[in-house]
């Protein structure tokens, strides 16, 4: 079954807006239950190209909804046995071999050659994919039985026998069914083991492998939940009440937030009479919003009186001041008291990432109301002049 890390992986894809169809192809196109599963609900064949265009038909409400599903359906049952990473990943090295095997024979597209391969072996069939019908119907049978089988067939031969014997008898198996030189073959494993690991680095699977997958999937999942509270929001009003209900839900306290007031200069929405100039050297909330790193603010002599006027109304001495931030906009940043007893790290990744989406969301529709009204404007200003002459 799907490995945790994965499905985090998956859904931190399926929640990103907008969604990037190609990386969220990309994140199934690395796991067979994951990528079954969305074969058999749209009802394509294994083919990168058909899945990529029938994911691009559903509207962004239906896509979202969907990927959930999906994530429930292969999210972990108790005492269910799932795949650590290093056998998944063997498997997927499996399936890189096809590829290589069915670039070395001149295949139109020896990517779909991986689907198909990787869903084969990992035993996914799929009723509207002859192709890969016949792989699940004749996996097993003796060798010799094989010489006059399609080239598909062949390359899933060998990597059988790489699977389940070694890679000295999938070598002979590659020269005798496919005219590989067995001698070249270990340079062809190796390949694929390289693309295999490249893969999983640019899904971001390479490092925290002993993290707590489990525990980050439960926090995403509280995350994604409560954070459609602020994908409604309509004004910087009702993201500060989104704000408020869905802080004391994740964190049992409110962090301030702190937006935009003008050109370089941030006030938190709840006490508004101090403002934070963006180029100020003392100011600690100054610097995490122009460098774009987290700053921990200690209430102390060399602190800038506004950042020390905000820790005292939060009655605190010590806070976190993490910046929002969406692609190149400074959003602002939130004020989160310390606290040594509770870790909130990865919750308050997650969040503010949320609250940025949400805010830039906001600043694109007040800037479109803007254009409106200053079109409306020259439109009425034209028809005016017209009248006058």
């Amino acid at each position: 079954m799907t490995p945790e890390a994965v499905i985090f992986r998956y859904l931190e894809a399926a929640n990103r807006q907008p969604m990037s169809v190609e990386s969220f192809v990309r994140v199934l196109s690395a796991d067979a239950d994951l990528l079954g599963r969305w074969l058999n609900l749209l009802n394509v064949a294994a083919d990168p190209g058909d899945l990529s265009t029938a994911i691009k038909t559903l509207s962004s409400e239906r896509l979202h909804n969907l990927a959930q599903a999906q994530a429930w359906a292969v999210l972990p049952v108790a005492g269910s046995a799932r795949l650590g990473l290093d056998q998944w990943q063997a498997v997927l090295r499996s399936a890189f071999l096809a590829e290589v095997l069915a670039e070395q024979l001149g295949f139109e597209d020896p990517v779909r050659v991986r689907w198909q391969i990787l869903l084969a072996v990992s035993g996914v069939s799929l009723s509207n994919d002859r192709y890969l019908m016949e792989l699940s119907a004749f996996r097993g049978v003796r060798p010799e039985l094989l010489n006059d089988a399609s080239a598909l067939i062949k390359i899933f031969g060998v990597v059988d026998a790489f699977e389940v014997l070694d890679e000295y008898e999938a070598a002979q198996l590659a020269q005798s069914l496919l005219d590989v030189d067995a001698e070249n073959f270990s340079e062809l494993v190796e390949w694929a083991g390289t693309r295999s690991a490249d893969l999983v680095r640019s899904l971001g699977l390479s490092e925290d492998r002993e993290a707590d997958w489990s525990n980050r999937l439960w926090v995403q999942q509280q995350v994604a939940m409560l954070s459609e509270l602020l994908n409604v929001a309509e004004s910087l009003e009702d993201i500060q009440s989104a704000h408020e209900l869905i802080a004391r839900s994740l964190f049992r306290q409110v962090p301030y937030l702190l937006v935009e007031s003008g050109p370089g200069r941030y006030r938190a929405t709840l006490d508004k009479d101090v403002e934070i100039h963006i180029e100020s050297d003392s100011s600690h909330i100054a610097r995490a919003i122009r460098e774009g790193e987290t700053q921990l603010l200690t209430d102390q002599t060399d602190l800038s009186v506004g950042d020390r006027q905000l820790l005292r109304r939060m009655n605190t001495e010590e806070a976190l001041c993490i910046p929002m931030r969406h692609g190149d906009q400074n959003l602002g940043a939130l004020l989160v008291t310390v606290d040594e007893d509770v870790d909130l790290e990865f919750a308050l990744t997650l969040y503010t990432a949320a609250l940025a989406q949400s805010l830039a969301n906001l600043d694109v529709d007040s800037r479109g109301e803007l254009e409106l009204l200053k079109r409306y404007r020259q439109r009425e200003e034209k028809r005016l002049r017209e009248l006058v002459h």
